[in-house]
């Protein structure tokens, strides 16, 4: 499908996508003023990086499990409740697990804790909370239950220590022996031993020191850097947002819709539509007019004086449904339609025009004993007319009437009968219709629609065409293929069709 189609189609269901996207936008929008608004403060904690020697802490993969232990940690059930406590709040932990959230600021040493709630001061209250029980549970995150090494360090300081004094006091007392059965080799074997003692015990001191220290860094390795405080507006509902997302859901959905609509809508609207078939013999098209404001509220639009569009319109129709390949011109044409809208009366009469400005000369029979619309149309009297001729109350040549258009007469419908289609059906009828192509080259007869009476079926026989006006829309292929094959089996001749409305851009004339 081409661009161009799909723009038609948007043109032609423009109702149903402005109600489609008006109406998601009004629901957001309602939606949006009515939901409750929720604010969201933030605490932010620094997690510092800190060397050790001894143990590598701080390689990538374990600051990712630090972070996510941080993470997990804060949504956990034991903190939820201790910051509840804290605050005296009157809320279930599984309600505020969804409100908090934790997340690593990526490139960065800095972790948010997120609270949403209807009160600025609750949400900012909470967050601090969470963000110093965390802070205060450093220590437990690096020692866990056992003992810590620097406490595993002294423990081994001590024992040296005291087997080091122990080893110096025999020392010193195997000294003090100055006599010539002093044992030499304990002597020897006690200061060896105390040296290796030395050895050691400076040894574990230095790794006691490493450890404080790195116990003393890690004491500050977690802290807050910016405290979490009230906002003073609120993050949720996110007015702007929620509504340029309504706005290009509605969008999308009237789109949708619109195609939705077209393809569940069988009717004919476009001449390429009606002649997909290849079985409706389409004699033209006329387009959907922009009438000038001079002529508002006068629908012949057939002048001698200039040109449009719709003349053009009229002039090609008149030559198609009057020049015929066979070379024979029918005389009598009888104008239907199958919805009361299509416009055939209007039709009619601008093609009436359009033969008279041809040079032939045409006469008008509103046989459209229903709702005639011609007398009104060509500005004459309807005070008497076809039923006055038919009902033989006058003859005929009294019922013609001069309209302001040359070479174009009209017999009204006159007054209306209560059986119009047993009246067309007198041999009165047809005796009318053969009398008057003594009196001009073309007859043209308007009739009633064919989907609310039988008028065109008992006029049809009568006349040597038939031409069915289809508005735009109004109808679909089945029921223009329903209406042809009806007039058909009644005996009409040379069944033609006209697309009146259509979609065609007004051609720039001066004047019309």
């Amino acid at each position: 499908m081409e661009l161009r189609h799909y723009l038609q189609i948007l043109g032609r269901r423009k109702w149903t996508a402005i109600a489609v996207a008006a109406t998601t936008i009004l629901v957001v929008a309602v939606g949006t003023y009515l939901e409750a608004p929720l604010y969201t403060a933030s605490v932010t904690i620094r997690v510092a990086q800190v060397q050790d020697n001894t143990v590598n802490y701080y390689d990538l993969s374990y600051s990712e499990r630090l972070i996510n232990t941080y993470v997990e940690l804060v949504q956990s059930r034991p903190f939820l409740e201790q910051s509840i406590g804290l605050l005296g709040l009157d809320i279930p932990p599984d309600s505020l697990k969804p409100a908090v959230k934790v997340e690593a600021i990526p490139n960065t040493e800095l972790l948010r804790i997120s609270v949403e709630n209807e009160r600025p001061e609750t949400a900012a209250g909470i967050a601090n909370t969470l963000g110093e029980l965390l802070v205060e549970e450093r220590e437990k995150l690096y020692s866990g239950q056992g003992k810590s090494a620097q406490e595993i360090l002294l423990d081994q300081l001590a024992t040296v220590e005291s087997g080091l004094e122990a080893d110096r006091d025999r020392l010193q007392v195997l000294m003090a022996d100055q006599t010539t059965g002093r044992d030499e080799t304990a002597i020897q074997e006690l200061t060896a031993r105390i040296d290796i003692e030395s050895q050691t015990y400076s040894t574990i001191l230095e790794a006691y020191d490493k450890a404080r220290l790195s116990d003393e860094a890690r004491a500050n390795s977690l802290s807050i850097v910016e405290p979490a405080v009230p906002p003073s507006t609120p993050s949720q509902p996110k007015v702007v947002f929620n509504l340029a997302l309504a706005t290009l859901v509605g969008f999308a959905g009237a789109i949708g819709c619109s195609l939705l609509v077209e393809n569940l809508d069988t009717a004919i609207y476009s001449t390429e539509d009606l002649e997909k078939p290849g079985e409706f013999p389409l004699l033209g098209s006329i387009p959907n007019l922009r009438v000038p404001r001079k002529l508002r509220g006068a629908p012949l639009l057939i002048r001698s004086n200039g040109k449009s569009s719709a003349g053009e319109a009229f002039r090609l129709l008149s030559s198609s449904i009057l020049s015929l390949d066979s070379g024979w011109s029918p005389r009598t044409v009888l104008i239907t339609s199958i919805g009361p809208d299509d416009g055939k009366s209007t039709v009619l009469a601008n093609l009436a025009g359009a033969v008279a400005q041809g040079g032939r000369n045409v006469v008008v029979v509103d046989s459209d004993m229903r709702a005639p619309k011609l007398d009104r149309l060509f500005g004459v009297s309807n005070g008497l007319g076809l039923k006055n001729v038919i009902a033989q109350q006058v003859e005929l040549e009294a019922a013609l009437q001069h309209t302001s258009i040359p070479r174009v007469r009209i017999v009204a419908s006159g007054p209306l009968p209560n059986n119009p289609a047993e009246l067309l059906g007198l041999p009165k009828m047809r005796e009318v219709i053969d009398h008057l192509t003594t009196q001009a080259d073309v007859i043209l007869l308007d009739s009633p629609p064919l989907s609310r009476f039988a008028d065109a079926v008992v006029l049809a026989p009568m006349v040597d065409s038939v031409v069915l006006v289809v508005a735009r829309g109004s109808a679909s292929a089945g029921q223009i293929r329903k209406t042809m094959a009806q007039l058909a089996k009644v005996g009409a001749r040379q069944l033609g069709l006209v697309f009146n409305r259509a979609e065609t851009a007004e051609t720039a004339y001066s004047n019309t």
